[in-house]
């Protein structure tokens, strides 16, 4: 048998109204949760149990006829107790991302058990990306880019990402969810698309509430293709017959050569080629 109560209070001035004992929530603080989880959440209601071993917090979904959507779901973690009266208690948030998230109820006595939704109540912070590297690519070329970032979810969480390139989206095609900070996009250009642009990821999908994007900026998710190489000619007073090709000679000599013009421009050495050493003194030819 399952019993219902209900209370009043009476005296002369006649009978309150009648308190249900039901189970309600009112408020959830905060709303808005950080992907990596382990935020502390305070919920209001009432119809609570005097310990926190017979109800259980979701962040979820549910289904269309109002029960909770199991497998996407949520469970909170170390739910605790603040008052005997069950009208207050804190959890943990669970990982995860999306837009919009229900806070779910379930309380348990014995064979019964109740249901509270709070549809909508929750929503994942919005990801950011803080760096990609590499920020430069050559044309043309196949790229793998290392993301970071803050609020990308767990690594089973949807999240897919895409260049915002001049000639139209290319897609991670994969895209790596690493962790909560950390995603790996791969991007095989077609002929004639130009890898330059931002990099946008989409942390979530339907199943999660919708998905959010992340925000461009020039300084953390722009990226660009390497400027094409200047050809240089330099003269240098030194034989060519005494660097022939394929000596140590020739590979001291040009070793030294990148390493000087290196020092004299600022410029990284791994950004210097030599592509051709003709007669005339000597003759470097060098991008």
């Amino acid at each position: 048998l399952q019993y219902h109560f209900r209370i009043a209070a009476v005296s002369n001035a006649g009978v309150s109204p009648f308190l249900y004992h039901a189970l309600k929530l009112y408020s959830v603080f905060p709303r808005v949760i950080p992907g990596i989880g382990g935020t502390e959440m305070e919920i209001t209601l009432i119809g609570g149990h005097v310990t926190a071993a017979n109800i259980t917090i979701y962040i979820g979904q549910t289904n269309p006829d109002g029960s909770p959507d199991y497998p996407r779901s949520k469970k909170c973690s170390s739910v605790v107790n603040l008052d005997a009266g069950g009208t207050r208690l804190t959890c943990s948030s669970p990982a995860g991302n999306g837009a919009s998230w229900d806070l779910i109820a379930v309380s348990r006595s014995g064979s019964v058990q109740r249901l509270e939704v709070g549809t909508g109540w929750i929503r994942y912070s919005i990801p950011e990306i803080s760096t990609i590297s590499p920020a430069q690519v050559d044309p043309g070329a196949d790229a793998v880019f290392t993301i970071a970032g803050k609020n990308f979810g767990k690594a089973r969480d949807p999240l897919t990402g895409y260049l915002d390139a001049s000639t139209g989206p290319i897609p991670c095609t994969p895209l790596e969810h690493i962790s909560d900070n950390q995603a790996i996009c791969y991007i095989f250009p077609k002929t004639g698309e130009v890898m330059t642009g931002h990099i946008i990821l989409t942390a979530g999908n339907l199943t999660t509430g919708g998905g959010q994007d992340t925000a461009t900026s020039v300084e953390t998710t722009y990226i660009k293709e390497k400027p094409a190489p200047v050809e240089v000619k330099a003269t240098i007073a030194v034989d060519i017959a005494a660097i022939a090709e394929g000596t140590p000679a020739r590979t001291a000599f040009v070793a030294s050569f990148l390493g000087d013009i290196s020092s004299a421009l600022g410029v990284p050495a791994s950004r210097l080629e030599v592509t051709g050493i003709v007669a005339g003194s000597v003759i470097v030819v060098f991008n």
